[in-house]
């Protein structure tokens, strides 16, 4: 075969072949590709193309020896491995100036139906990772200290906090198989108001199926003045063919910014290797554009507007609940923050308010393990659903669990008090202090908080000499300033 040579924009070393009677597309595989790699590609283009699906995908065309890949010598003596494809004729979605509503909806109805197929595929080498994995995504936010203007790095930082916060929590229900992983404005290639064919599976792999639906969602949304109203008719599309999980639905939107995130941290670190790249660059200032829109929105309303009809509300508003404290809560009960927050679920190091914001615990001073750990609550609920009883009865947890923290501590550390709280544990060491010594006077470092309980408010600056208490230390409690 012979034919004109026309280098392919992408950041791959792609060609179009231009014979006398056809189009082929000439694929130069970089040094990082493996073989099995090539593979996968291969096999999973041909999986969709029979797999009955109305949409082309560039199908391999076979060497003479029957083998997908060929392997090429250039002059320098460098070993290069090449395939030639099909070409797969039409528009790529990044041509179009409009978008119609049908063309949206067959966009989502058709992402589903490849998803459907490919939940039945299978190849070794799918199990992998790499630079475009969504799910590991916080390989790029050192990258973030590479973007030399700080409103954008904010943006960034933001971007990657709250997709690594969402994948945390929903992770591990999302319903995962092998997906393509980068149908973007690139690959999509589309004919009067249809998707007609699919392009490069190249970044393939097994992970979340939502995923590849939040790529797309990244690079459809581009360059339009109401992004999320866009979104959402390619996501109720989708959902009538393939329905979205819970999960699914509220972590679309974490992961679309956080796509979208990493486009832009991979940007400047490119940057750095070679500013004028011809390929390199084509959606950093258009994802740029996208982040700034998305950046300023509630994470919550934001889901609701991508997934039409869904309500988002747990139980009572923030108003609401602190007119309830008011009517049952003690007001010494303080509360965190002039604008009180409305957590509803925790998990690992984030908390997440009503509205779906993540914000990272610094403040909690119970969980040293993090919030809701799975060990931790299959622990609880074992021990739950057997036996919950004070040391009264003999039981084998209580000796069981003591030797397990002597086994930690020091040989002189060798008997076990159990409480409940940390007043409780201090209530008794006061006990054990005034026991052994005989002594009634107490050194305090000024501030400190030991406690709720009578006796440790006497020896708690931070409570006696706040609102409401008495400003003035017991006779027998000596406080050291800190300064």
């Amino acid at each position: 075969m012979s034919g004109r040579l026309t280098r392919l924009p992408g950041e791959n070393l792609n060609y179009l072949v231009t014979t006398s009677e056809n189009q082929y597309v000439l694929k130069i595989a970089s040094q990082e590709r493996t073989n099995a790699v090539i593979d996968l590609e291969h096999a999973a283009t041909e999986f969709v193309a029979d797999s009955g699906l109305v949409v082309h995908v560039p199908r391999t065309v076979m060497t003479r020896k029957n083998v997908i890949v060929s392997e090429l010598t250039t002059d320098a003596g460098a070993t290069m491995r090449a395939r030639l494809l099909q070409f797969v004729s039409g528009t790529s979605w990044c041509e179009l100036n409009q978008h119609s509503d049908n063309l949206l909806t067959h966009l989502g109805e058709t992402l589903a139906g490849i998803d459907l197929k490919l939940a039945n595929f299978n190849h070794p080498a799918m199990y992998r990772t790499h630079r475009w994995d969504l799910t590991a995504l916080s390989q790029h936010r050192v990258k973030a200290g590479l973007v030399t203007d700080p409103g954008h790095r904010r943006m960034l930082e933001w971007a990657f906090h709250n997709c690594a916060a969402a994948l945390k929590l929903y992770l591990a229900e999302l319903p995962k198989a092998f997906i393509h992983n980068d149908a973007n404005d690139e690959n999509l290639i589309v004919e009067s108001d249809r998707v007609t064919g699919l392009l490069d599976f190249g970044d393939s792999l097994y992970n979340p199926v939502v995923c590849g639906l939040a790529i797309t969602l990244a690079y459809v949304m581009l360059d339009h003045d109401d992004p999320l109203r866009l979104g959402s008719k390619v996501v109720k599309a989708y959902d009538r063919v393939r329905p979205l999980t819970d999960d699914e639905r509220w972590s679309l939107f974490p992961m679309i910014c956080g796509r979208l995130a990493t486009t832009v941290a991979v940007a400047a670190e490119r940057r750095m290797l070679d500013a004028k790249h011809p390929n390199w660059f084509v959606t950093e200032e258009r994802a740029w554009m996208l982040l700034e829109r998305l950046w300023k929105l509630d994470p919550t309303e934001a889901g609701r507007v991508l997934n039409t009809g869904i309500d988002a509300a747990e139980g009572a508003t923030p108003k609401e609940l602190l007119d309830q404290r008011k009517r049952f809560i003690a007001p010494s009960l303080s509360i965190a923050y002039r604008k009180p927050l409305k957590i509803v679920r925790g998990f690992g190091q984030y908390l997440f308010d009503h509205r779906g914001r993540a914000y990272l615990d610094l403040v909690n001073n119970i969980c040293h393990v993090g919030h809701c750990h799975p060990y931790v609550v299959e622990a609880g609920q074992k021990q739950m659903a057997l036996l919950n009883t004070n040391s009264r009865y003999l039981y084998d947890g209580l000796t069981e669990y003591a030797q397990r923290l002597f086994s930690t501590l020091p040989a002189e550390l060798n008997t076990c008090f159990f409480v409940n709280s940390g007043s409780e544990a201090n209530e008794l060491a006061l006990r054990l202090a005034r026991t052994h010594t005989g002594a009634e006077d107490f050194l305090v470092v000024d501030c400190a908080y030991h406690g709720n309980t009578g006796g440790l408010v006497h020896i708690s600056p931070y409570k006696f000499m706040g609102p409401g208490g008495s400003r003035k230390a017991e006779p027998w409690v000596h406080v050291v300033p800190t300064a």
